[in-house]
């Protein structure tokens, strides 16, 4: 882990091991707030954890592509579309 890896969980929470889409990808959703759809980069996966009794699901921070001074926590229902992501996905193995 880098140190800008530990900032990240030490403000976030740990990093999921799991998760539709990953560090690096560009996303398109609707944010917290409501309003226009955006579109950023997601710059960190926090996992699903207990914080003060309370249950916060799994959740991507994201960097806006418009700068708006903050960064967008961003449920995996409220993610439209994505991209690539920085690690391959797994795939299917079909025998011959």
């Amino acid at each position: 882990m880098t140190s800008n890896d530990e900032e990240l969980a030490a403000i976030y929470g740990p990093a999921a091991a799991f998760s539709e889409h990953k560090r690096g990808a560009a996303i398109t959703y609707t944010p917290a707030e409501g309003g226009a759809h955006r579109s950023g980069t997601i710059i960190w996966v926090a996992a699903a954890r207990q914080v003060a009794g309370r249950q916060l699901p799994l959740q991507y921070i994201v960097a806006p592509d418009v700068d708006t001074g903050f960064i967008d926590v961003v449920a995996p229902g409220d993610v439209i579309e994505g991209g690539q992501a920085e690690e391959p996905t797994m795939k299917r193995y079909k025998p011959v």
